[in-house]
């Protein structure tokens, strides 16, 4: 979670890929401690995808957000917030 936060400070400062990068590691993190169906990843996905958006990638925003989707989409609300 914290390196997600600090992702989000640099996008909001401009810095893509910079942020990207801390998303990433972080989504290297949730995955481990995890796996790889957890609520966190996807909520990790949805940071990842924005900073590949704000680089203008949007190959690769889109298949995050997608992935974060698939995710969500198999849990229920009880899941999702437990997680």
């Amino acid at each position: 979670q914290i390196l997600q936060n600090a992702a989000q400070c640099l996008l909001a400062q401009g810095k893509a890929a910079e942020a990207r990068a801390l998303c990433q590691r972080s989504q290297e993190i949730c995955q481990r401690l995890f796996g790889d169906r957890h609520g966190t990843l996807a909520l990790g996905g949805l940071a990842l995808a924005r900073c590949f958006r704000a680089e203008g990638d949007l190959r690769n925003a889109i298949a995050s957000y997608a992935k974060s989707l698939d995710i969500f989409s198999e849990k229920t609300s009880e899941e999702s917030l437990a997680e």
